[in-house]
């Protein structure tokens, strides 16, 4: 029973952690929206072909990244570590997910964000 009880509570604080990028913080009257259902659209047999490789930085061109590096590490290194787990993603979350939902999941739901790692 107790074990039960670390997991609730374990669920509840790990909702409260969010992936921001430094200096941002959580919107008032933020309330987490949950992405998950979207899984039960992922199949086997989806069709990739054609998948479009999105750039999930588009809006940091290649002087502010740069920029970013020479001025501000941690901001670099966050932005340089969510195109890592954006690249990495399987190509059929980023037919099931929109560039803005997966931002989103990246940033709020980490325990999303862990377990979309692991879907191939």
């Amino acid at each position: 029973m107790i074990w039960i009880l670390n997991i609730i509570s374990g669920f509840s604080i790990a909702q409260t952690e969010y992936n921001l990028p430094p200096g941002e913080s959580v919107p008032q009257n933020f309330v987490l929206r949950d992405y998950s259902y979207k899984l039960d659209e992922l199949t086997d047999s989806m069709n990739t072909t054609g998948a479009e490789k999105q750039d999930f930085l588009d809006f940091l061109n290649y002087d502010q990244l740069d920029s970013l590096k020479q001025n501000d590490g941690s901001k670099f290194e966050y932005y340089n570590n969510a195109r890592k787990y954006f690249d990495n993603l399987s190509i059929r979350l980023k037919i099931v997910y929109s560039k803005e939902e997966l931002w989103y999941i990246y940033k709020y739901d980490t325990q999303l964000s862990s377990l979309l790692k692991n879907i191939w």
